[in-house]
């Protein structure tokens, strides 16, 4: 053999083309590799291919687009992170899609070891299940791989820090202000849609009130309260998680508008 020619992009090699006995491919792509020798007296063989093509992905597949659920009241998703009440029984699931224009995807590989080969990609998860920072990652066939993260947070504490205030002891009118303060939330913040502000009466009898024994009412304020009778306030308000904060004052109104005899 004097010489060896090849192409490898599939087209018909000639004397004019590359020479050599090794190819080397680094850059993505699929190649044909097509070739014929001539010997020492030229002699040329039929052109001959390669028994298959060569496909070559060094790309890393696209970063996973994570979304994570929120179906449960005891779950709320903020950005890339999801606050789970591990005080109550639920699940959530997380989602992921990725794309990669060569090899193809493989897979997905989600916490915990659950691996997911068709789309749409998901895993399920109890509340108990993760904490703290999540790695989910996108595998290619030819084994390139790319990851993203969100994270977990337990939070099983109700706001603090919020008031119900009002005035305390006789009232002439039956016209009673409430002034309420729902605090705050450290972790997955107050669902203002929660907030109810509540009240409870008692008859008024000879200068004192009968022991508050009834039920609770939803009120909004100012809140008018029946003649001779006694009233007391409290103010519920809940997280996105559904951790509840009840806010309750020691102070009675009394309701007195007849002028003395």
């Amino acid at each position: 053999v004097a010489a060896t020619y090849y192409t490898t992009d599939g087209s018909v090699p000639t004397t004019a083309s590359s020479e050599g006995t090794s190819i080397d491919l680094t850059a993505d792509g699929v190649y044909t590799i097509r070739y014929f020798s001539v010997d020492n007296v030229g002699n040329v063989e039929p052109v001959r291919t390669a028994f298959d093509d060569i496909r070559i992905d060094r790309t890393n597949p696209a970063a996973p687009s994570i979304a994570l659920s929120e179906s449960s009241p005891f779950a709320h998703v903020s950005g890339d992170e999801i606050f789970v009440n591990t005080g109550q029984a639920g699940t959530y699931d997380v989602e992921a899609t990725s794309s990669d224009g060569g090899s193809g995807l493989d897979k997905l590989t989600f916490p915990g070891g659950v691996e997911d080969t068709t789309s749409p990609y998901a895993a399920s998860y109890a509340f108990g299940d993760l904490s703290g920072g999540q790695t989910v990652t996108a595998h290619d066939a030819a084994g390139n791989t790319a990851s993203d993260t969100f994270a977990v947070t337990s939070d099983t504490a109700a706001p603090a820090g919020g008031s119900v205030s009002y005035p305390d002891g006789y009232d002439a009118d039956g016209v009673v202000t409430v002034t309420v303060d729902a605090g705050s939330d450290a972790l997955a913040g107050l669902d203002a849609g929660s907030a109810v502000l509540e009240r409870q009466t008692t008859p008024l009898s000879a200068g004192a009130c009968d022991p508050f024994a009834g039920g609770w009412s939803a009120v909004t304020s100012p809140d008018t309260v029946p003649v001779d009778t006694c009233a007391r306030y409290r103010y519920r308000v809940s997280d996105r998680v559904g951790n509840e904060a009840v806010y309750t004052s020691a102070d009675v109104v009394k309701v007195d508008p007849t002028a003395p005899q």
